[in-house]
């Protein structure tokens, strides 16, 4: 465990096995949800399907507590997992976005 108090601390390498290791569990539902968000593409705010399939993947998620329609913006959503401990804070931001392009 990383001490966050701890100067020395070698951030991110203290993490990078733990996160690495994680994502390579999950990584068949995110590539689910990546291919299911890709076959329905949205534009400007009217992202319900994607809005819709990931905060039901985080709300079956152990310890992940949603809000949906986050800010007054019907697509926008919180996912939070909170363990308890004292430490480090990991945040992720993240816009929809497609490119419209004719060809």
């Amino acid at each position: 465990m990383v001490d966050p108090n701890n100067a020395t601390s070698s951030w991110p390498n203290d993490y990078l096995p733990a996160i690495s290791s994680r994502i390579n569990e999950i990584s068949r539902d995110l590539r689910t949800l990546s291919l299911s968000i890709h076959d329905h593409p949205e534009l400007g705010y009217k992202e319900f399907h994607a809005h819709r399939v990931l905060t039901e993947y985080f709300s079956q998620q152990d310890g992940w507590q949603v809000t949906s329609s986050a800010y007054d913006i019907k697509t926008a959503f919180i996912a939070v997992h909170d363990t308890g401990r004292k430490g480090s804070v990991v945040s992720f931001n993240a816009e929809y976005g497609m490119l419209y392009s004719r060809w």
